[in-house]
């Protein structure tokens, strides 16, 4: 719409009030004056984004305000730059930095919400202006926020923002790969939620689900490099991220054939179990199993932060992804065989505490390794008994007798 007289002098108006600061009453209704305003059109965003002193008084309102009437400024700022490339460069050249720094450092509350808007809608207009990476790095340290404080206020732009990055984005990849380890972790832990939630807003591109496949095949020995020195770094957790992932999505219609293909990664996957394994028996350490009674008992002198382990659940994940991996895949089920994984499965179906519901995925692993593949059915009926496996948690409880005593 062209401006009118009429209201050219009631913008004009409310911004002279605004930047005097009269009285906070009245600032708060111009405010809001100005919030509705700007719905009428690119002419009335660029007119007030022209007054000299929009963005001291601005600034000044924010640091003025508290928090009930500060969500109309916000709510200002934002319908300032809908659809409007122009005031979108000029709020992000002036406001940017203050309104990351806000969501990064102030309270998660309504407000964090549109500012999230304000810079979603920015980037999407004019990427230009608010890079990829540095919309990218922005968002993770958000979602990191809410990690440490197990926030549960609901962001709906922060998922629209990783959203937009992780289904509707094809170059993703990049500004990922920028990232630091930690930063890397974080994202992974976005996706595997997002994993879980059953993508409800389409499926994870291809491409970044196969960069991390490519990650965690580059990147999975330094795992086992800790055997020797058992020193946790972010390294190792960015891996068990990254494993997490795999193990998620190779179990859904959604993302398997993305992975059905990949033989390297079965073979990566397949031969850490393996080592694992047998530097476990060898050594013990963190990858031994835990199924001691007095090891998890809750008066055991043993540390109880095992759970906080690199190695929690790290067999667990590597059976689940097998299983997930042979299921129907004639090449891999082969693969299982000739490089000894089904013996490696074999070996995880025990009671351990390292490794919650290992054997169920055992089970799981060796159906799928068996079904419609009679070279590795004939295999497992090769195998000879020796004697049933040692197990010291149900020779504690005296399960191995066929008794269970449980006392008030």
């Amino acid at each position: 719409m062209e401006l009118d007289a009429e209201t050219t002098s009631s913008i004009l108006s409310s911004l002279q009030r605004l930047h005097t600061n009269s009285s906070i009453i009245t600032s708060t209704d111009d405010i809001k004056y100005l919030r509705n305003v700007c719905a009428k059109g690119l002419s009335v965003q660029n007119f007030i984004s022209s007054f000299p002193e929009i963005i001291p008084t601005i600034q000044h309102l924010i640091l003025t305000l508290n928090d009930d009437k500060s969500k109309f400024l916000w709510q200002f700022i934002a319908n300032l730059c809908v659809q409007n490339e122009d005031t979108q460069s000029f709020i992000f050249n002036n406001l940017g930095e203050f309104i990351m720094t806000s969501c990064l450092e102030q309270r998660i509350d309504e407000t964090t919400n549109i500012k999230l808007m304000i810079l979603y809608n920015i980037h999407n207009g004019d990427s230009s202006v608010f890079s990829d990476s540095t919309a990218f790095s922005f968002i993770t340290k958000v979602w990191s926020r809410i990690i440490e404080q197990q926030n549960d206020f609901n962001l709906e732009f922060l998922h629209l923002f990783f959203e937009h990055f992780l289904v509707n984005y094809h170059w993703t990849v990049k500004s990922y790969a920028a990232l630091p380890s930690d930063q890397k972790t974080v994202v992974l832990k976005y996706i595997l939620s997002y994993l879980q939630n059953n993508s409800p807003n389409g499926p994870i591109k291809s491409l970044f689900l196969q960069h991390i496949s490519k990650e965690f095949k580059i990147k999975s020995d330094c795992i086992l490099k800790t055997v020797a020195s058992y020193v946790e770094n972010v390294n190792c957790v960015e891996v068990l991220s990254l494993l997490k992932v795999i193990a998620s999505a190779t179990g859904t219609d959604l993302y398997s054939e993305i992975y059905t293909k990949d033989h390297s990664l079965y073979l990566n996957v397949g031969s850490m179990l393996k080592f694992l394994n047998e530097i476990s028996s060898r050594m013990g350490g963190i990858f031994a199993p835990m199924n001691k009674l007095e090891q998890v008992a809750p008066n055991s002198n043993i540390c109880h932060d095992f759970e906080k382990e690199m190695s929690f659940e790290l067999k667990t994940l590597l059976v689940r992804t097998l299983a997930n991996l042979s299921y129907n895949n004639r090449k891999n089920q082969e693969y299982a065989r000739e490089m000894d994984f089904i013996r490696a499965v074999l070996n995880c179906t025990q009671v351990d505490a390292r490794n919650p519901l290992m054997k169920e995925w055992s089970i799981v692993a060796v159906r799928n390794l068996c079904d419609g593949c009679f070279e590795n059915q004939e295999f497992i009926k090769s195998l000879t008994k020796v004697g049933d496996a040692s197990n010291d948690l149900l020779k504690e409880l005296n399960l191995e007798m066929g008794s269970l005593r449980i006392g008030n």
